[in-house]
């Protein structure tokens, strides 16, 4: 980590991919699965439905859950792990946690563009990541996803553009929850959607901007007490916005015409528990 790329274009279009992914940067994704419970006052953590020994967790890994980072002291069995700080938050079980092995962390994407990968699923790739800039960043050209970021904590995102690739934006955020800023990215002329939205939880979006997309302006699934605002969805060929399987979550300001479907389409997040609010 702590490393930056600053008024860069890198060109794939001589390059021989072999990975599916132009440029990547990554930690590893130890566990996530089941849920946990902390304690007030205390170390322990309790799992339902973990696999914390079998999925090799170790100490010196990292557990993100309810907007906060800790590191993992001791693992006792598959339910059972303390971490080396004592939890000074409310007492809650159900949490949705990561458990992540050294995190690609501290870096910087600034002032650059990437493009033209001949043949690709993705042309960056973010898996893994922490404390992270992404500032005036171009994705372009590509046989795949513009940018593909999954798994991450503390993100810095402003002005990006994704344009003529397979896809936009895909954005999963692994059900963990994060601080995060994410505002002014615009995807436009994608054979598939310009945003594909999965598994939010808590954050907050601004400033997207999707047109001229073959498929979906904006697919947002699972998103879960999140925030979106001024969601502008222009000329895409399914529909402008599609939110499924929403809950608690909450989409403000923003405009939606002229594409080939519904200008909104709001049938999983209707059917989900919660509320979900279009204003």
């Amino acid at each position: 980590g702590g490393e930056s790329l600053s008024g860069v274009i890198i060109d794939f279009s001589n390059t021989t991919i072999s990975n599916g992914t132009g440029m990547q940067f990554f930690g590893t994704n130890v566990a996530g699965a089941g849920t946990i419970t902390l304690t007030n006052g205390s170390s322990t953590v309790s799992g339902s439905g973990t696999f914390f020994n079998a999925n090799g967790v170790t100490s010196g890994d990292v557990i993100y859950v309810n907007y906060s980072k800790y590191t993992v002291s001791t693992v006792t069995n598959n339910t059972t792990l303390t971490i080396s700080e004592t939890y000074n938050g409310n007492t809650a079980s159900g949490f949705q946690y990561g458990i992540f092995r050294n995190p690609l962390s501290n870096f910087g994407l600034i002032n650059m563009t990437f493009q033209d990968t001949p043949a690709s699923t993705k042309l960056v790739h973010l898996n893994v990541v922490e404390n992270f800039l992404l500032d005036n960043v171009s994705f372009k050209n590509s046989i795949g996803y513009g940018l593909y970021m999954e798994n991450f904590f503390l993100p810095y995102v402003n002005n990006l553009r994704a344009s003529n690739n397979l896809g936009g934006f895909y954005i999963d955020g692994g059900d963990v929850e994060t601080p995060a800023f994410i505002n002014g990215l615009v995807a436009n002329d994608s054979v598939g959607a310009g945003f594909l939205i999965n598994n939010v939880r808590g954050i907050s979006m601004s400033n997207l901007f999707s047109s001229g997309n073959s498929d979906q302006g904006m697919d947002i699934s699972g998103a879960i007490n999140s925030t979106f605002t001024g969601l502008y969805s222009i000329g895409n060929g399914g529909n402008g916005i599609e939110s499924d399987v929403a809950s608690d979550s909450h989409f403000i300001g923003g405009a939606s015409v002229k594409n080939g479907g519904d200008g909104i389409n709001t049938s999983g997040a209707v059917a989900a528990t919660g509320s979900v609010t279009f204003a």
